[in-house]
């Protein structure tokens, strides 16, 4: 064998002995008494954080994982954009199957709101395209990382700015006014 060989081979023997050891610390020891946590997320493909193996749910939403007698542990299901109720449940020993262990996922939103200077004007671009009320205010919730163009449209009437692009919403969005232009 070359020289410069050698530390090569040492480095995979190596990085091969310390994944074989932390899959030992998560895998079932032959003959453990194992118990189920299960339920549902709302969401496919949602990582259940803390539990072991790296579990996400299935198309249904429903989740499923195995852990030793004993185990205790917190489970976060996290993705960006929701919220979940509860945000978190935390176990002590395990010592039972536990099913219907369920979690809701609702999306954030945020307010985009602001004056168009007359009534009945339409924000088009805004989900739903929201008429403004008799002062000219609007008032509308978009989902996370919501994107577009706004455009203020009342027949006869042009506005300042024309319109309005937004990146990815991630934050309220208040006073975001127009004037009529003459």
């Amino acid at each position: 064998m070359k020289s410069g060989a050698r530390p090569f081979v040492i480095s995979i023997l190596l990085v091969a002995t310390i994944a074989s050891w932390a899959t030992a610390q998560t895998a079932a020891v032959p003959g453990e008494k194992l118990f189920k946590i299960s339920g549902n997320v709302g969401l496919a493909g949602e990582h259940m954080t803390g539990l072991p193996n790296s579990v996400m749910s299935d198309p249904g939403g429903f989740y499923s994982a195995e852990v030793a007698a004993g185990w205790s542990g917190t489970v976060i299901p996290t993705r960006e954009g929701f919220n979940f109720e509860p945000a978190r449940r935390t176990y002590a020993k395990v010592d039972r199957n536990l099913d219907n262990e369920n979690y809701s996922g609702s999306v954030i939103t945020f307010t985009i709101a602001g004056n168009a200077g007359a009534p009945d004007v339409v924000m088009q671009g805004l989900p739903n395209n929201p008429v403004t009320n008799d002062k000219g205010d609007y008032n509308v919730q978009v989902p996370y990382n919501w994107h577009g163009s706004v455009k203020p449209e009342l027949p006869g009437y042009t506005f300042d700015p024309e319109s309005r692009d937004y990146p990815p919403v991630i934050t309220v969005r208040l006073k975001q006014d127009y004037k009529i232009m003459p």
